[in-house]
C-alpha cells in the first residue's frame, strides 16, 4: 500500500515497532518493509537510512514497553515538544535515531509539515443525529492525529445505529442474534444476547454470566461433553501447532484449546457484528466512549499496517474479534501469524488465533506446576472459617498442616513448597480447590473466577478424556437479588468491613467483607449470603472483625 502522508506513515511505523513485545523483537524488518513501501513519506529516506546503518537493532535488543510507547505518542502526534520530551526521558534509548531525525525534519519543515488536510472528511448520515455528530468528531480528531483520511473513511463509511446502545431511532435495526455456541444436544452457552419485546420496541438486553449466575450453571454449559470431545479432535488436529507453541511458551496445550473453546466453541462463532460499527455506536452512546475510541484507533493502526483488512472485522457485540475474540488493541499488541503465511489472522486461521491466545499469557507460567486440584476441608467451629478462606496463599504444606487433604492421586507430588490459595467457590457447602499462580495466569484472559475454573476444567478434561465432571457447586442457599447485594454493601461499608463500591455484584472482595462480618457475629465465615448472615444483618448487629 502507499502510504499518502507523514503522519500516517509515522503512526504506522510506530505500530509496527509497538506490535513486537519485549521479549520478541523483530522489527527491523518489519519496519523496514513499512517504509519500503511508505513511497508518499518524506520521513522514509531518512529513517530507512538509519535501519540501514543498524544505529539501533531490535531483533537481539529488546526496548521497554514504556520506551515504545512514549516514542508511538511523539510519532503520531508529529509534536516537536513531544519528541524532545522523548529525547530527554530516554537519552540512551535504541529508538534515540529515530527521534533525532523525526525531529530535525519537523524543525526543517515547520510545525504544520506533518498535519493532515481535514478536509474531504465527509460521511452520508447514518440517520441518527448523536452517531453522525459522533463520527464527525471522532473523524477529525483521529486525522489530526496522524491517520489518514481514506483509512478513516475505509474504518467509518456506512455504519448504521445500533438498537442495543443507541435505541431505535435509527432508519433500520439489525436482528441481533442470540448466540448458542454449543454443540447440537449440549446445553446453550450462556451470555451474548437474551431480547425481549417492550411496549412496540425491541430491546436488547445484555447479561453476563461470569457473576449473575451461580458458577454451577457456568460449568454446566461451559464444560459440556460436546465441547470436551470437540476440544480433543481440535488438539488432534493441530497437534503440531500446539507443539510447537508448547516448547516457545511453556504453556499446556490444554489450556490454550479450553481458552478457545470457551471463546468461541474452536471458531464456530465468532460473532455477527462489525467491529467499527458497534465500537463507534457505544462510543456514541458515552458511557464507555474513551475505551471505544482507544479500540477505533488500534483498528486503523491495523488497517494502516496491513494486519487487517475492512472486510474481515467480524466481531461479537462487545467488538472482540475472531476465533480468539480479541479487542483490536488485543490483538495489535499479541497477534501472532501461527502458520507461517505472514498474515495475522484470528478469523480463519486456527494456527494464528492459537498462537495469539499463548502470546497473551506469556511468560508467566509455571512449568510441572498444575492449576490447582480438588480438596476437601476438616470440619471446624464457623468463625475459623475465615481464617482458612480469607487468609492468602501458603505452601501446600501449610495447608496439609491445617487439615486440608487432596485425593492421592492428585498430581501434587514434590509441590510442598509450592504456594496456593484455598478458594471455597460456594463456601463450605460445596467444592473447595487449591489454587496455584497458574490459576491466575488462565485469568490474565478473562478475570471471572467461572470463566478460569471453566477453563481449568475443561483442559484437565481435554487432557484426560473423562466427560464425567463431578464438582459440588450446586448452590444450596437461593441466590440474593442484586438489589439487596447493594444494601447489604453499604451496611458492610458503614461497618468497617471494606465492602468497596456498592455494584451489586459478589466478587472475591465482596466476600472476604461479609466472611469479616460472620466471623464478627459467631457465623460460618465462608463469605455467602444465607439467611443466617441476612437476619443479624437486618438486626442492626454491626461489627466487623
Amino acid at each position: 500500500y502507499t502510504v499518502p502522508d507523514d503522519g500516517l506513515f509515522a503512526k504506522t511505523l510506530a505500530a509496527s515497532l509497538k506490535r513486537n513485545d519485549q521479549y520478541e523483537f523483530e522489527a527491523f524488518s518489519r519496519a523496514g518493509s513499512v517504509i519500503a513501501q511508505a513511497r508518499g513519506s518524506r520521513l522514509a529516506p531518512e529513517l530507512r537510512s538509519s535501519l540501514d546503518s543498524r544505529t539501533f537493532c531490535f531483533k537481539r535488543c529488546p526496548v521497554p514497553p514504556e520506551e515504545i510507547n512514549m516514542f508511538e505518542r511523539a510519532l503520531s502526534s508529529a509534536n516537536l515538544a513531544v519528541v524532545e520530551e522523548f529525547i530527554a526521558t530516554y537519552p540512551g534509548s535504541r529508538l534515540s535515531p529515530l527521534a533525532h531525525q523525526f525531529k530535525a525534519l519537523l524543525q526543517a519543515s515547520g510545525p504544520n509539515a506533518i498535519s493532515p488536510v481535514l478536509e474531504g472528511l465527509v460521511f452520508q448520515s447514518s440517520g441518527h443525529a448523536a452517531l453522525d455528530e459522533w463520527r464527525d468528531g471522532f473523524a477529525k480528531t483521529a486525522a489530526e492525529e496522524g491517520f489518514s483520511q481514506d483509512l478513516i473513511r475505509q474504518l467509518l463509511n456506512n455504519i448504521e445505529p445500533l438498537d442495543m446502545f443507541l435505541g431505535p431511532e435509527g432508519p433500520r435495526t439489525k436482528a441481533q442474534p442470540t448466540s448458542s455456541l454449543a454443540r447440537s444436544g449440549d446445553p446453550p452457552i450462556p451470555l451474548v444476547f437474551r431480547a425481549k419485546r417492550a411496549t412496540e420496541n425491541l430491546l436488547v438486553q445484555v447479561q453476563s454470566a461470569d457473576y449473575a449466575k451461580p458458577i454451577s450453571d457456568y460449568l454446566r454449559s461451559a464444560v459440556s461433553r460436546g465441547r470436551i470431545s470437540s476440544g480433543q479432535i481440535k488438539a488432534d488436529q493441530n497437534g503440531a501447532v500446539l507443539k510447537l507453541i508448547e516448547g516457545e511458551f511453556g504453556l499446556p496445550y490444554e489450556i490454550l484449546v479450553a481458552i478457545w473453546g470457551m471463546q468461541t466453541n474452536y471458531g464456530d462463532f465468532t460473532g455477527e457484528f462489525d467491529a467499527p460499527e458497534v465500537l463507534a455506536n457505544m462510543a456514541a452512546e458515552g458511557r464507555r466512549r474513551t475505551f471505544a475510541e482507544n479500540e477505533l484507533r488500534s483498528l486503523l493502526s491495523l488497517l494502516g499496517n496491513g494486519t487487517v483488512k475492512r472486510e474481515q472485522l467480524t466481531s461479537g457485540w462487545s467488538g472482540t474479534m475472531g476465533q480468539a475474540q480479541m479487542l483490536p488493541s488485543t490483538l495489535l499488541e499479541y497477534g501472532r501469524d501461527g502458520d507461517g503465511d505472514g498474515e495475522i489472522d484470528i478469523w480463519t486461521s486456527q494456527a494464528d488465533a492459537l498462537y495469539s491466545i499463548a502470546n497473551i499469557l506469556r511468560g508467566s507460567w509455571s512449568p510441572n506446576v498444575p492449576w490447582g486440584f480438588l480438596v476437601t476441608i476438616d470440619d471446624r467451629p464457623g468463625p475459623e472459617y475465615f481464617e482458612l478462606f480469607f487468609s492468602g496463599a501458603r505452601p501446600l504444606s501449610a495447608w496439609r498442616d491445617l487439615g486440608v487433604q487432596w485425593d492421592a492421586s492428585t498430581d501434587a507430588e514434590g509441590l510442598d513448597d509450592i504456594e496456593a490459595e484455598l478458594w471455597a467457590p460456594i463456601g463450605v457447602d460445596g467444592a473447595a480447590f487449591l489454587l496455584t499462580s497458574n490459576f491466575d495466569v488462565i485469568k490474565t484472559y478473562n478475570r471471572a473466577d467461572g470463566y478460569a475454573l471453566s477453563v481449568a476444567l475443561l483442559g484437565d478434561a481435554i487432557k484426560s478424556g473423562d466427560t464425567e465432571i463431578e464438582v459440588a457447586l450446586e448452590p444450596v442457599h437461593p441466590q440474593v437479588p442484586r438489589s439487596m447485594v447493594k444494601k447489604v454493601q453499604a451496611q458492610l461499608n458503614a461497618a468497617g468491613c471494606e465492602a468497596g463500591p456498592t455494584d451489586g455484584v459478589i466478587g472475591r472482595d465482596v466476600r472476604r467483607a461479609i466472611a469479616r462480618y460472620q466471623a464478627s457475629a459467631g457465623l460460618v465465615a465462608d463469605g455467602i449470603l444465607r439467611g443466617d448472615t441476612l437476619d443479624a444483618l437486618s438486626s442492626g448487629d454491626m461489627r466487623c472483625l
